[in-house]
């Protein structure tokens, strides 16, 4: 109904806003732990609101059935992990995204859905600036982070992992729009996102961001709409295209003007674009990791059904590192 409706609006508006900046100076995983309930305070709103509105006689959602299994396996594996609380922290986290997902696939309208990927434009924008003036060392330096540039996700990983989520529904609705300021909203956060996620340096997501896009490319081009689009071509569009890619390159791919700051800051295998995807497979570039995952092989030879228990990796792997890593 129409009460729902906007509760569940309002309340994904709220979320997509506030959730990217929020943080508590001072506290633990001071980006984490808040988001985390600020979003199950949001799940328990909207469970209350479709349990007041629910009339489904369509059936379930599509999403439904993969989500539910996925979450309730996860939580099932909780009886035989090794750290009952660590499972359990996890396991509620778990609990938390399933339940958001589904509730969303029950409430959210397609009408509704463009407004919210606005929302989580600006958003977007609003922290790959913070970002990018970061990676410059020209403000936002108070911030408190691991590693710089993170703008307000407190290490610059978790910021490319936002972003790499965020951009390609961002990029997918600015296509289709037809008002043309709100076009330029969403092209601009596309814009400033990518460049922030070159500054993350974080080699995994740019790798992730080249699997969506070819993916995304391919089904572009077999579903037709490449044709409409060379058709709409024009000189105009095409050299806002090139500069922009240009300003990507400048703003993104060069080396910061000065170190970001962290504990973990960007070392010399990541100065430059360039020299961080020729040093990606190196062994020295892992610093360990492909042994840990290679080790990690014989855990899941030993356990292929049921595994070691949900957040359980940490305690079970010491048995398996034949010395190599673990401390």
């Amino acid at each position: 109904n129409n009460t729902a409706q906007k509760v569940t609006t309002a309340t994904l508006l709220a979320l997509v806003s506030l959730l990217p900046i929020i943080y508590i100076p001072g506290v633990y995983d001071f980006t984490r732990w808040p988001r985390l309930l600020m979003l199950q305070v949001a799940v328990i709103l909207l469970a209350v609101t479709w349990f007041r509105s629910h009339k489904n006689p369509k059936g379930l959602p599509r999403i439904a059935v993969p989500v539910s299994a996925f979450v309730g396996w996860q939580i099932l594996t909780t009886l035989w992990a090794d750290n009952a609380v660590e499972a359990l922290q996890r396991g509620s986290q778990a609990f938390t995204m399933g339940g958001f997902a589904l509730l969303c696939a029950f409430l959210v309208s397609p009408s509704e859905i463009r407004r919210v990927i606005l929302a989580t434009a600006a958003a977007t924008a609003f922290v790959s600036i913070i970002c990018i003036c970061q990676y410059w060392g020209i403000a936002f330096e108070w911030i408190p982070t691991a590693g710089n540039p993170s703008a307000t996700f407190g290490y610059r990983n978790y910021l490319a992992t936002y972003l790499v989520v965020v951009l390609p529904p961002i990029g997918v609705v600015a296509w289709p729009e037809p008002n043309r300021g709100l076009r330029w909203l969403l092209l601009t956060a596309t814009a400033l996102g990518a460049t922030a996620l070159l500054c993350t340096r974080t080699r995994g997501a740019w790798m992730a961001a080249i699997v969506i896009g070819v993916i995304g490319g391919v089904i572009w081009v077999m579903s037709g709409d490449f044709d409409r689009l060379r058709n709409r071509l024009s000189f105009r569009s095409i050299l806002t295209v090139v500069v922009t890619l240009f300003l990507i390159g400048v703003l993104g791919l060069r080396s910061a003007s000065e170190t970001p700051g962290g504990q973990f800051r960007i070392d010399e295998q990541k100065s430059d674009a360039l020299t961080a995807l020729k040093t990606s497979f190196s062994v020295e570039s892992s610093r360990g990791r492909t042994t840990v995952w290679y080790n990690t092989l014989d855990m899941v030879v030993e356990h292929p059904i049921v595994g070691v228990g949900l957040g359980g990796w940490q305690f079970a792997y010491p048995l398996y590192d034949k010395g190599d890593q673990i401390t």
